[in-house]
């Protein structure tokens, strides 16, 4: 009995170390689940500039996207980071654990689309939660209608 705690103690140390990933097929159903909201604009910030958070972040942009999602440029107060080939500027330093889909409470509407993708981050093993999220200090950014995907360490 005790081997096979330790035994299921190192598995789930391996799975907490390995980075989160998308494969295409994931990407297909995440588009999917979420293609049936229409009208949504989304940015992205990330918790820092970490290359495992760089990197599920361009697939779940990927995603959204493919779904017909319209991505904006973070813009406002907190730093941004430019990337190449015209891609949207990604805010910084936006701390939050895991994955957080967020949407101002003055823009309720889109709440069920912030949901959604989150639903469909969490079938795909990526922790993820969709709620109102009020961005601290005002002017942080000045995007209110989007839906802000935010991607912090993993937890």
């Amino acid at each position: 009995m005790l081997k096979k705690s330790a035994a299921d103690a190192k598995l789930a140390l391996e799975k907490f170390k390995a980075p989160r990933t998308l494969n295409p097929e994931a990407i297909e159903r995440i588009s999917a689940g979420i293609k049936g909201f229409q009208n949504v604009e989304f940015d992205t910030p990330v918790g820092s500039i970490d290359s495992e958070e760089l990197d599920l972040l361009a697939l779940i942009e990927e995603a959204a996207t493919k779904a017909g999602w319209k991505q904006l440029s973070w813009s406002g107060t907190a730093r941004t980071i430019s990337r190449p080939g015209g891609k949207s500027l990604i805010g910084m330093e936006l701390s939050t654990p895991n994955v957080g889909v967020g949407v101002d409470p003055s823009n309720g509407s889109f709440l069920p689309a912030a949901v959604a993708l989150a639903d469909a981050l969490r079938k795909e093993d990526i922790a993820a939660i969709g709620t109102f999220v009020a961005l601290a200090p005002p002017g942080i950014n000045t995007n209110p209608t989007a839906i802000h995907i935010i991607v912090g360490r993993k937890m």
